[in-house]
Formats: structure tokens, sequence, C-alpha cells
């Protein structure tokens, strides 16, 4: 339990103090007490041991718990705090009304954008992330908020299947760094356990915090590990400065706070370090990895780093194709129907050895081979990855894949415009021509993007929808200027040069939805040719305080405007107009609230119609990036 220290005030009134109990499950059920424990520290209610007791707590509501158990014996300020960290740090000011008696208890006016789980996030089957996990996220919640690189990160999720495009969508359109990571975090412990260690993959390959994967995975102290730190030993005890590797890894959740006490009553640095060292040795990988960071932080025991440090591999594969590997793992899965020839064909290749080949083989299934086959290629060097791409080629007949997995890649900012507009991609494009355009080496100046085995593999998906979905899923493999020849391809048809536009980022704030031909409108066109329906699902970016106005174009009658699904009802700020033919709806100023989809809806002679635009509200240093 947490220890109380003394605070130099009065008692909590018998009105907050009963507050405060009458409204007690409220309370846990909604405050994230993190942003609380936070505020509470700024605003000098709670120290420093006392809110990093609360951080690791084992579970959110104990949390809540423990800081509602506390603030009583802090005074009347400790109430209006709590109510204020409500409101500014929470968002959650309905509850801090109810507090102070001025509230109701069913806030249906609450921003759906705070709600716990937003209503789109998709839950697993049975109770989601294991439980030990969870503990793990809420464990290392600060450094996750610090560490994490979420347009890394979510490129990643989400190409392992572990977030939606709806929960992409959602945190992406987050303003800032925490906010995003905020966001995550809250949709992760959702999920099943695939999400966990996707997440501990993308924190490896994408955001260089190793460490923090071994932390929150639990792994072991190495073999390997424990050898370094017997063999130099002596060097470590003689010429460590104790005190601040302690701090730092105390301020790392490496140590707690306790077992740092215990260290620094020693009286000699000498038996400081003895005491360090072995209790290093009863902990995780992470925690080793984190003391060579504390070592190399100080100048004169950078060189006890260097000793610790692992040798340098010239065989360990490069960067960019244990990306590729990470980012098509999920289509490897899919297509590599026989992991066995594969690894036949690596063990007489001599990347693998025949123990290693009897360890794969007794994997249960395919799927289950074959990852731990992609886990196995890395360290093994560029020649494994050489050996895996002839072995697809020659032994599964997959060139296509190879010739994928060989690709340059693209940078994260173009994979994620192909991200942000997939769904109206593979919604409005039409394959053959593209693809024709894409596989062509004769296109005078522009190079050939796909080879004729990828092109082969996109036309031979028996639908138009497979068809684009494979252009996009093969499409990021290539380099940044392969993303212009593809919008090119677009622009090459009329009706797709939208596409383009959206892509290339020329959409603006006045987002202007173009119509088709007035003839083809004349002739009753298909719903599905409808320009509503033809330019669903574009979004535009504007920032806080811009005005924007959306203008939809089509004939349509009984157009009304939505707001994440619901009628929009006359708001300061907001104007809609009409005339038949051209609808628009002016945001006077924007806001980070007002971000989010807006829905034009009508009726025509065929049917009803929509039109789906997304606002994403950037600060104007983002808007140039």
């Amino acid at each position: 339990e947490i220890a109380m220290q003394e605070f130099k005030s009065s008692a909590m009134s018998d009105e907050h103090k009963l507050a405060l109990k009458r409204h007690r499950t409220t309370i846990v059920e909604h405050v994230n007490p993190y942003l609380m424990t936070d505020y509470l520290l700024a605003r000098g209610i709670i120290t420093s041991p006392i809110a990093g007791e609360l951080r690791r707590s084992e579970s959110q509501p104990e949390a809540v718990e423990k800081i509602l158990d506390m603030l009583p014996s802090r005074g009347d300020p400790a109430f209006y705090a709590f109510c204020d960290g409500l409101r500014d740090s929470c968002q959650l000011a309905w509850l801090a009304d109810l507090l102070e008696g001025g509230g109701t208890k069913n806030p249906s006016f609450a921003n759906p954008s705070f709600a716990k789980t937003p209503s789109f996030v998709s839950l697993p089957d049975g109770h989601g992330m294991s439980e030990k996990y969870k503990k793990e996220l809420i464990r290392y919640r600060f450094h996750l908020l610090e560490h994490i690189i979420p347009e890394r990160m979510l490129y990643h999720l989400l190409l392992r299947k572990a977030i939606t495009p709806a929960e992409f969508k959602l945190v992406d359109r987050e303003m800032t760094k925490k906010g995003a990571n905020e966001q995550l975090l809250s949709i992760l412990p959702t999920k099943d356990d695939d999400a966990f260690f996707a997440l501990c993959e993308g924190l490896r390959g994408d955001c260089d915090a190793g460490w923090l994967a071994d932390l929150l995975e639990g792994k072991e102290l190495q073999s390997h590990q424990k050898e370094l730190l017997i063999s130099h030993r002596q060097a470590l005890v003689d010429n460590m400065k104790p005190i601040p590797i302690i701090d730092f890894l105390v301020s790392k959740d490496i140590l707690s706070i306790n077992v740092a006490q215990d260290i620094k009553k020693l009286k000699t640095a000498r038996e400081m370090n003895e005491k360090l060292l072995d209790i290093i040795m009863t902990m995780k990988s992470g925690a080793f990895l984190m003391f060579i960071v504390a070592l190399r932080m100080l100048p004169d025991n950078a060189w006890l780093a260097d000793l610790l440090e692992e040798p340098t591999v010239d065989t360990v594969m490069r960067r960019d194709r244990r990306d590729m590997l990470l980012a098509y793992r999920s289509i490897i899965l899919s297509n590599v129907k026989d992991t066995d020839k594969v690894t036949e064909y690596l063990v007489k290749m001599e990347v693998l050895t025949p123990a290693q080949a009897d360890d794969l083989n007794s994997k249960r299934g395919n799927e289950a081979k074959c990852g731990r086959l992609l886990d196995m290629l890395p360290p093994r060097g560029d020649e494994a990855f050489e050996h895996f791409c002839a072995a697809l080629r020659t032994r599964l007949h997959l060139g296509w894949l190879a010739d994928t997995l060989e690709g340059e890649g693209m940078t994260s900012a173009k994979k994620l415009q192909l991200i942000r507009h997939r769904a109206v991609l593979v919604d409005k494009m039409a394959p053959e021509p593209i693809i024709t355009y894409l596989s062509q080496s004769q296109v005078v100046g522009k190079p050939q993007v796909f080879t004729k085995a990828m092109g082969n593999y996109v036309i031979n998906a028996p639908l138009r929808d497979e068809r684009n979905e494979r252009i996009l899923d093969l499409l990021p493999s290539r380099d940044d200027l392969a993303f212009d020849v593809f919008c090119e391809a677009l622009r090459t048809m009329a009706k797709q040069a939208f596409l383009a536009d959206l892509l290339d980022g020329k959409q603006t704030a006045v987002q202007s939805v173009q119509s088709v031909q007035s003839a083809e409108m004349n002739g009753a066109l298909p719903l599905a040719q409808h320009p509503f329906n033809l330019m669903s699902g574009t979004s535009v970016r504007a920032h806080r305080g811009q005005q924007v106005i959306l203008e939809v174009k089509g004939e349509a009658k009984n157009v009304r405007w939505l707001y994440e699904g619901e009628l929009i009802p006359p708001t300061k700020g907001l104007h809609k107009k009409s005339d038949g033919f051209k609808h628009e709806l002016r945001i006077d100023s924007m806001t980070p609230e007002l971000g989010g989809t807006y829905t034009c809806e009508g009726t025509t002679p065929g049917g009803g119609v929509a039109c789906d635009i997304t606002i994403i509200v950037m600060t104007e240093q983002e808007l140039q990036l």
C-alpha cells in the first residue's frame, strides 16, 4: 500500500467527503489515473514517491481507488484540485460538476472521442488481452507514451491486423504524439494477445526500443548476458558510479524505490556496486539493456558499456530487409503453404542447421512453422534473406512475393497516404488499366513499378475489389518514385484523377467534390456512379481556427448533414445550405473537437446517396510537412 505522508492542511469537509463516497463507483469507472496522478503531482497535492506508487498499481481501477482513499486526508484543496483535474486533464467536466453538485449523472452531451472504448473498436471473442499483458501495458505506460513513434507503429499494427482501419483512423487524427499514443493504449487492451506481441515487434523494429519490448515480454536474462556480467564483474565493481546509475534505473522502473534505498544504505561505492550487480543478475533482459544505457550516460563509465555490448556481427540483416519481412509478414503467412520446402532449401544452402530444421518441424501447423522461420531469418544476415527469396521462387513458385520483398520500400509518409485513402481507392479504382501502366517497361522516362510476376498476381484475383487490394498491398514495397507513377496512372483516367489529388495532398480545406458531366447525370446514372458515392471517403486537413467549407455537388433532394453518423442540429458556427445541386456545410472556425467524419446524405429517383468527408485537424507546422 502507499505510505501516505502527512499533508499540512485541515481535514476535508464532510460535504466533500460525502460527494467522493457517493460517486465513488462512477469515478473509478471513468477516471484515467495516470492523467490524474500527473495533475495532482503538478498541483502539489501528492509527492513524487506517492505518484510512483500510484503508477505501479496493478490496474487502473486500483490506482483510482488509492487516489480516492488518499484525498480526504489532504483537505478541501485536494478536493478542488481533483475536480480541476477532471476538467483540465481527464476531460470529464460533467463528473466534476457532479461532484460539486451541479451536474447530471448521464452526460449524453459528452464528446464521443473521450469514451473509454470507441464504439467501432473491434472487440475479440472472449475477454480480450490476457490480464498479465494488460498489467505490463499499465506498468510501463509512461515509457510507451514516450517511446512509441505513432506514425511508424500504426502502420506496423495495421499490417499485422492488430488494429482495424477505423481504429487506425481514430488514432491517426490525434494532433500530438502523446494524444495518439494515449488513444492507441486505450485500444490495445481490447485486443487479443497477438496485438501485444505485435506491439513488441513494432517497438523493436520501428521505434528502436527493443529494451522496452523485452521489459514488456518479461524475457529472462540471456546466458551470454550473464556471462558478460560475470566476466567483467571486477571492472564494473571497481569503476561504476552507483548513485546516478541507480537513480536512472529507478526512473525507468527497473528498480523500485525501496530496493534503491536499500542499496544506497551500504557504506561504500564498491559495496553498492556488488549489490546492484547481484540484483541485475536476477532480472530480465530489458533490465540488462537499460543498465548498459545507464553506464553509457556517464562519460567515465561509457567504456564499461562497451564491454557489455554484444559484438557487432557483420552478418546481421540490413534494416530495410528486416522491415520488409515484418511489413509483409501476414501476406507471407497467408501464401507460403508449404514451409517444409523452404526449410529444406535453407538447410541445403547452410542457412539453417538440421537441428534448427527439426525445431521448426516440431511446430504444429504450417502457419506456426512459417512464423517461427521468419523470426529466425534476421540474425542470419542478408544471405538468409536472399536464399529465402530464392526458395520462394524455385520451391513454391511465388516469384511475385520474392519480387515484392526485394523492393526498396516507400517512405512512411507515402505509405500513410495509401493507408488513409485505401478504402476509397479500393472502391473507385479501375485495376486493369492501372496494372497495365505500372507493369509497362516501355513508358518513356518512367520506371517499371511492378514486375511481370507481380502484375500477373494482381490480375489473377477473381474480383475487382480484390485486384485493387492486391495493388495496394504490393505498392508500398516499391520506392517513392513508384508512388508518383501510380498517381500518374490514376490521372490517365479522367474520372479517377481526383484519387491522385487525394494522394498528392492537393485537396484543400475547401473541399470541392466535383460532379460527373451533366449529360451523364441526365442519363440517370446508377447509384454507384452518382457524384456523392463516387467521391465518398475523401479526407481533408485543416488547422485550428481555419474556416472550412465542405461542398458536395450532385443532384439530390432532402439533403442533410451528419457528424459521426448523428444528425447535426442547428449549431452556432456551423452553416448549411443547398440548392438541389450544390450542397454546402461551412464551419466558421475549426477546433480539434470538430474533427471527424461528416456525411452529406440525400435522395434521388434511384434511391439514397451519401458522401463521407473526413476532416483531420492539424497544427500549421504539421500541415507544412
